[in-house]
């Protein structure tokens, strides 16, 4: 065999190393980017989770005030002492001045009624978000 042929063999055998090297580099960027997006994906499923519990304790927590409130409609009450909806600015909810309170047994029930149904909305769309 000739010194050229060895040459361009040698060439094409270094070409076609290269280009192993350059499709394995190509492979792994590829796999890294996909276990990047299944992170992300997870941590975005991860965080829909924490949001659904957050909602499910609340829900039950409003639960409880609707038992404790109807307990109160069938004593005939007006107003409760057990429980008072303030509205006030988030720097100012201490200052009885600048905030607005509601103890309406009746109000206070659709109140906690309304939200225990949004709430449970939110639920649903978190579930079905996780599903996808």
């Amino acid at each position: 065999m000739s010194n050229q042929k060895k040459v361009v063999e040698m060439d094409n055998k270094k070409t076609a190393n290269s280009s192993k090297a350059e499709n394995s580099i190509k492979e792994i960027f590829s796999l890294s980017e996909q276990l990047e997006n299944q992170l992300k994906e997870i941590n975005r499923k991860k965080t829909l989770v924490d949001n659904r519990d957050f909602f499910i304790l609340k829900k039950e927590e409003l639960e409880t005030c609707v038992n404790d409130l109807t307990t109160e409609v069938k004593d005939n009450k007006f107003n409760t002492e057990r429980f008072t909806l303030k509205l006030a600015r988030a720097n100012s909810y201490r200052d009885e001045k600048s905030t607005c309170s509601i103890s309406n047994v009746d109000i206070l029930l659709k109140f906690v009624t309304m939200l225990m149904a949004e709430i449970e909305t939110s639920i649903n769309s978190i579930e079905e978000e996780l599903l996808k």
